[in-house]
């Protein structure tokens, strides 16, 4: 979680990466969707009071941001062990 809010900050700031307020939003509103409190609060207060076309183009990359970050590392079902077909 903590990593989502690192980035974002990276691109609030402009810390080696171009400074970009909708793309660190997006980056928080990710770690908001995961669990991370204290992102909400920073995505919260960046997206209060913007137009919708800035809400969308954020919804629109966080999930893009979601989908390649999150979605694939999500833990897979636990499966029991096969028992071999001779098993008592």
């Amino acid at each position: 979680m903590a990593g989502f809010y690192g980035v974002a900050v990276l691109y609030l700031e402009g810390q080696g990466v171009p400074k970009n307020g909708e793309e660190a939003a997006a980056w928080f509103s990710v770690g908001a969707a995961v669990g991370d409190e204290q992102a909400k609060a920073v995505s919260d207060l960046l997206l209060k009071d913007q137009k919708t076309e800035v809400l969308d183009r954020v919804a629109a990359r966080a999930t893009e941001i979601y989908s390649e970050y999150v979605r694939p590392v999500q833990p897979l079902p636990v499966r029991p062990a096969e028992t071999p077909a001779d098993a008592p």
